[in-house]
């Protein structure tokens, strides 16, 4: 599992948070256009080379299907997909993104997306035993959506049984 492009991008959207990145509430509709144009820029210029040709909008089928497996980890109901085609809303693309962000799957889709990336090098195959915990612990808290800061001091600070805290997973790692 290669995590370079992944970790590039955290960075990148890390540094931008450090460096004034509005705080959740705080955005307005021309904060946020501004702020993914600067994001897409940052990716670009780490990304892409002259020669990369970007490939063409896909359909709205191959959007909705992409964009399930990516936040949910899972693939829309043949409902989902029926309602989305027949929805004639400018904006449905935008409106699914936000009904599964608010999604419970959208946390736990991620939490072991992290418990992968955090026990993927551990030491000793002991540290198995805080991978439940590890998932329920981070379930929460992207749900919530608890900012990476918060999370990481929780992360430094844990103490606790390994098996009822997930949050030590970082020491058993």
């Amino acid at each position: 599992m290669n995590l370079r492009p992944a970790c590039r991008i955290l960075g990148i959207v890390l540094a931008l948070s450090a460096s004034g990145f509005p705080a959740a509430g705080a955005w307005a509709k021309p904060g946020i256009q501004q702020t993914v144009k600067q994001i897409d820029r940052l990716i670009a210029q780490e990304v892409f080379t002259e020669e990369t040709k970007l490939a063409s909008p896909v359909s709205d089928a191959i959007y909705l299907r992409r964009v399930w497996l990516d936040i949910v980890g899972d693939i829309p109901t043949p409902e989902h997909v029926t309602a989305f085609l027949l929805d004639p809303a400018k904006d449905k693309r935008e409106k699914v993104v936000r009904e599964l962000l608010s999604n419970p799957q959208y946390g736990q889709n991620w939490a072991r997306y992290w418990r992968d990336v955090i026990l993927y090098r551990k030491l000793e195959d002991r540290a198995g035993v805080v991978a439940n915990p590890l998932v329920v612990a981070l379930t929460e808290r992207i749900n919530d959506n608890q900012p990476w800061s918060k999370v990481a001091a929780e992360f430094i600070t844990s103490s606790g049984d390994i098996r009822e805290n997930g949050l030590t997973a970082i020491h058993a790692a």
